[in-house]
């Protein structure tokens, strides 16, 4: 059983490589108006310097302040962009391109968002 739920895993983060599918719900919604709540999620933990954050064991809530809230926001805002990149632009036959460099653009702002949380998380720290 834990096979197949990852191969379903993987099967979902392989289709993340191809275009979005060509429907004006999932272009919206996924599109648009989720990335723009994860935006301005992102862009309050920006102003704020503060931002939520699930972990620990037994998981609860934590307030992250200073470079890890920064981290933690930059990603939120890259997870943003990514999804408005795949579900907004890639279906496009026109934008496709513009649609894949913003993808990679965003996963490699989410890499360096990810990374920079856990150096000023866990290692300088």
């Amino acid at each position: 059983m834990l096979r197949r739920d990852s191969e379903r895993f993987v099967e979902a983060v392989e289709s993340l490589a191809d275009a979005a599918p060509d429907h004006p719900v999932s272009r919206g919604l996924f599109g648009a108006i989720l990335p723009a709540i994860l935006a301005l999620h992102g862009v309050r933990g920006l102003w704020r310097g503060r931002m939520p954050f699930v972990g620990g064991r037994p998981l609860r809530w934590w307030e992250l302040h200073g470079a890890e809230a920064l981290c933690v926001a930059a990603a939120a805002l890259a997870a943003a962009a990514f999804l408005h990149a795949h579900f907004f632009w890639t279906p496009h036959p026109r934008f496709h391109g513009y649609g894949t460099l913003g993808k990679i653009a965003a996963l490699v702002a989410f890499a360096a968002a990810a990374g920079g949380f856990v150096w000023f998380g866990l290692i300088a720290n």
